[in-house]
């Protein structure tokens, strides 16, 4: 995300804004450096630069200018050198998770100038965070409502870690999917053959793109209440997934409605299911109520989701050995004409596997199933 620049005339960082415009970075020490509307006023001017940063995370800023540069992390002043010095200053300052205004604001009073500041992350959360943050996510779950560990999902930072004290929580499904599909693909582009009818590699170009992750049904119910309890209204948890696929800001920044902090991107997230664990960011939430109270409470969706990955598989950190479980159970509701052969044939192309299904579940005659009933599909 680039920097929010904001040009003043004299050097108070008052009065009107004579030029306004994003850049890429913080470098400026002539005045072509500086947009048409700040050139009149080179010899004395100021600029506000601000930006959000996503954490959690510890990141290390340097600066350097003529004549005087600060800085603030959501209103905390971290530097303050507001005179001509010829020093390079860094600073670390740890930020919280969520979005993070940074400010920085220089003024020249006269003469030559220059502004540079950079940063760089150089450290995630603390081990004791992680530490903890995995305990909570590798913990057991409300069962499904067929007795099984939920697939959840849950904040990560940039490495992949869940965030401890994630305002998101950890979102627990009502049913394990029925099934997920990965995709990866990637792009070719070559002109011309060579003498070994090789496509020539001058003008290739090949692209590796991140995988894609499509769940078609996750399932929320809360249609069955605790005997004396009301129904729930399920659209409470639909609306926490998609806050999931919102800016951090509205979850994070009260004051997220402002020009700078609504720009912030989305959460990154995983989806874990016993031992598969995906790290991405929702690109797609379609919903679906397909059952309601009396009263027109909803008290069942059916959800279809879409998520990009953006850190590779290879470096996906470590897993706690002691979490999820190899046998992942899924959740196959029984429908008209179905039985348990079909089911099986279906479920792991071949149809004589129907014996583990019964067993599995308890039953000592297939011929008893019946539209409704909800199987336990145990992994091979």
């Amino acid at each position: 995300m680039s920097w929010n620049a904001q040009y003043y005339a004299g050097d108070k960082l008052g009065g009107k804004v004579v030029a306004e415009q994003v850049e890429a970075s913080i470098d400026i020490s002539k005045a072509d450096d500086l947009p048409e509307g700040a050139k009149p006023h080179a010899g004395k001017f100021s600029v506000r630069w601000t930006k959000t940063i996503n954490g959690p995370g510890k990141f290390k800023f340097k600066f350097s200018a003529d004549d005087g540069m600060r800085a603030r992390a959501n209103g905390r002043t971290f530097h303050n050198v507001w005179n001509y010095t010829k020093e390079t200053y860094e600073r670390e300052v740890k930020l919280n998770a969520g979005p993070n205004q940074i400010v920085i604001e220089f003024y020249n009073g006269g003469g030559p100038f220059y502004a540079v500041a950079t940063y760089e992350k150089i450290a995630g959360q603390d081990k004791q965070d992680i530490a903890k943050a995995r305990k909570q996510v590798n913990a057991a779950g409300p069962v499904t409502r067929g007795g099984l560990q939920p697939a959840r999902i849950y904040e990560v930072d940039d490495d992949g870690e869940p965030i401890y004290g994630s305002r998101y929580g950890i979102l627990y499904c009502s049913f394990n999917p029925k099934s997920y599909k990965i995709k990866k693909s990637s792009s070719f582009i070559g002109k011309g053959l060579d003498d070994d009818k090789n496509f020539a590699k001058q003008g290739e170009k090949t692209t590796s793109k991140p995988r894609e992750l499509t769940l078609k049904e996750i399932w929320f119910d809360s249609s069955e209440p605790a005997p004396g309890q009301p129904f729930q209204d399920v659209s409470k948890d639909v609306e926490k997934l998609i806050e999931f696929a919102e800016t951090t800001a509205a979850k994070y920044e009260a004051n997220f409605q402002t020009a700078d902090t609504a720009k912030a991107p989305p959460p990154k997230i995983a989806f874990m299911w016993g031992r598969f664990r995906f790290l991405g960011v929702i690109t797609s939430v379609k919903v679906k109520y397909t059952h309601f109270s009396s009263n027109g409470i909803p008290l069942r969706a059916k959800v279809g989701l879409k998520l990009k990955e953006f850190r590779h598989r290879r470096v996906y950190p470590a897993q706690n050995p002691t979490s999820g479980s190899d046998k992942l159970d899924r959740m196959w509701q029984v429908q008209q004409g179905q039985r348990l052969d079909l089911i099986a044939a279906e479920v792991y192309d071949d149809a004589t596997r129907w014996r583990m299904l019964a067993q599995h579940n308890g039953i000592d005659d297939p011929l008893t199933i019946r539209p409704g009933d909800w199987l336990k599909i145990p992994a091979l």
